[in-house]
């Protein structure tokens, strides 16, 4: 098990990490021409999005992919644009072992729903499974979207700090993932890999 390359999200001049969505996914990779496959254990989806706004409105910026090399979806040796856009390679974002990159997408999204953004990852409290969660990051902020526009911020930093607060202090070192057994086990696990939140 593996901690997940997150999406990145602009929100007033910094780059977040993307830590949860009310509804659904902000990008769907079905609507491609081509199946995606993960590189390595930090990516199964096959994916990195990246996200911004632009005038109010929720826009898909970059995409890095990877694109399945065998099955039936499988992309030309180099992939289709998208919107317009020529992947590019090798990647310049570097670090997430994505082969290609799509730049300036500027592709508007009519999503309706939360997404939380955080930084300040706190290392004391990785386990290095799936997403980390939104207490685990001493920023936090919810972004409520309707058809794709930017209707309403909150600013979620002291809510999470005292998740943080209740929670407890780090058990140094630990995998959590360790501790568990079974069906508890299961349940860590898939929740670990969710990257969905209540409103």
């Amino acid at each position: 098990m593996t901690a997940q390359i997150p999406d990145r999200f602009q929100y007033r001049g910094v780059e977040y990490e993307v830590l949860g969505v009310s509804n659904a996914a902000l990008f769907d990779s079905f609507h491609l021409e081509f199946e995606l496959a993960g590189p390595h254990t930090a990516c199964w989806r096959g994916y990195q999005a990246f996200y911004q706004i632009i005038d109010h409105q929720l826009v898909l910026d970059a995409l890095l992919i990877c694109p399945a090399t065998e099955g039936p979806g499988v992309a030309p040796e180099i992939p289709p644009t998208i919107h317009g856009i020529r992947p590019t390679f090798p990647m310049t974002r570097l670090g997430s072992g994505l082969p290609y990159q799509y730049d300036n997408l500027q592709q508007p999204l009519d999503y309706s729903g939360g997404v939380l953004v955080g930084d300040g990852f706190i290392q004391e409290l990785t386990y290095w499974v799936g997403n980390s969660p939104a207490w685990h990051f001493t920023n936090v902020f919810e972004l409520i979207f309707y058809r794709g526009i930017l209707v309403e911020e909150f600013d979620r930093t002291a809510a999470v700090a005292e998740i943080r607060r209740q929670a407890g202090p780090p058990r140094g070192n630990v995998d959590r993932s360790e501790l568990l057994w079974g069906a508890q086990l299961d349940r860590f696990i898939q929740r670990s890999f969710a990257a969905d939140y209540r409103m």
